[in-house]
């Protein structure tokens, strides 16, 4: 989760290859299961549009962020796919209800240049084909389209520019026509978010792929923990590769200069295969460690038995009373359990948060029995529990709810 200085808004990056649930990127504890959205209208309005929504896929899991991460924080989310391959899917949703959509779609062959016309256009690719083809032959003009959903318009299909594409006598020809207003290319990668952004948040959007920029913060982070079972197999391949080399050596030993080619390239095939493999076993063993709960626990002298619990010295802890440093502020998102469970100390019934018995009072919180909240709590740490003489985990913290969700 990155923050965006200027602007003041927040940013999710999730890897394309990460099996992380969603919500996890949020807050290292399973806030509560995405909730179902009805979106089948997507999957009517591209049948429906055979032509030009035909190879668009459909990223339902942006739409469904978008309504789901909105409602939980109340706030206006943009969830965004892009790539290089002509795909652009963008929604845009405010406390749980689609406002927006804007899907690139298709585009509709209008027209063939004529000889003369093509070879006036000034190509904005130089590129010469080297085995020709005359089938290919032939430049034509094209006008792109996308799917636009508003608050006050249904989901519908609209041009938004057109261009020269094609080759002739084994030249390629490309040329854009913008037909819009703006300094944006019209075809450029991530145009949903740049056409958006400004209008949801009243900025123009970041440059995401600036190395230098200073704009972005890291606020958390969550990495999968590393695979123990890739370093086993990297050691196996490293240490079976190393009968390559001593075959080699026995070769040169037995037979001499008959076969010391052959020993020679056995030996340095062992080697080359041995140092790729020891490059991998040694080399890096998986995602840094990142500062969330569990490095948290590591760095009090506990064992952290799940993404929940930290044992110290024989003592369960959670997230909300796992001791950090005197001072500090912590923002906690919870979940809170629609029915309250016996105290283990006092009598009476108590909080069941994250599904952990919690003895304590949260200022500004109000339980509502048989309704399940998302709390997010701000933590204070007045005293170390392990360190000062005076205190101890009941007098450790104090805490205050800054939002809460009813589910």
């Amino acid at each position: 989760m990155f923050k965006h200085r200027p602007s003041g808004v927040y940013f999710l990056d999730l890897p394309g290859d990460t099996e992380t649930p969603f919500e996890q990127l949020i807050d290292e504890a399973v806030l509560q299961p995405e909730k179902a959205y009805d979106i089948s209208f997507l999957t009517a309005f591209k049948k429906a549009n055979p032509e030009l929504m035909h190879d668009v896929i459909l990223h339902d899991y942006v739409v469904e962020d978008a309504l789901w991460v909105s409602e939980i924080f109340q706030t206006s989310v943009l969830s965004s796919y892009a790539n290089d391959e002509d795909c652009d899917f963008l929604a845009v949703a405010e406390n749980g209800k689609l406002k927006r959509l804007r899907i690139k779609a298709g585009r509709r062959e209008l027209r063939q240049l004529g000889e003369d016309e093509a070879r006036a256009i000034i190509t904005e690719i130089a590129a010469v084909k080297i085995l020709p083809d005359e089938d290919d032959d032939g430049v034509f003009e094209y006008e792109d389209f996308e799917a636009l959903q508003s608050e006050d318009e249904p989901l519908r299909l609209l041009p938004y520019h057109r261009y020269f594409e094609g080759e002739l006598s084994r030249q390629a020809i490309f040329k854009t026509l913008s037909s819009e207003p703006g300094n944006y290319i019209p075809n450029l990668m991530f145009r949903n978010i740049h056409i958006e952004f400004q209008e949801v948040f009243g900025h123009e959007a970041p440059d995401f792929f600036d190395p230098q920029s200073q704009d972005f913060e890291l606020v958390s982070s969550f990495s999968p923990d590393p695979n123990p079972a890739g370093n086993i197999l990297r050691f196996i391949a490293g240490v079976l590769v190393l009968p390559f080399a001593l075959t080699g050596a026995l070769v040169l030993k037995l037979f001499g200069n008959k076969r010391s080619g052959q020993g020679l390239k056995v030996i340095i095939g062992g080697l080359v295969l041995a140092l790729i493999a020891f490059s991998y076993f040694l080399g890096p063993e998986g995602p840094p460690e990142t500062d969330g709960f569990e490095a948290q626990c590591l760095s009090q002298g506990g064992e952290a038995k799940s993404e929940k619990s930290c044992e110290i010295d024989g003592q369960n802890f959670t997230k909300m009373d796992l001791p950090g440093e005197t001072g500090d502020l912590t923002k906690l998102g919870v979940t809170v359990s629609a029915d309250k469970a016996p105290c283990k100390t006092n009598p009476g019934q108590c909080l069941l948060i994250d599904e952990a018995v919690f003895e304590g009072t949260i200022k500004a919180f109000s339980h509502k029995p048989g309704v399940k909240s998302l709390v997010i709590i701000e933590r204070r740490q007045l005293c170390h529990p392990f360190r000062d003489a005076d205190c101890s985990i009941e007098t450790a913290y104090a805490y205050e709810a800054v939002r809460q969700i009813d589910l």
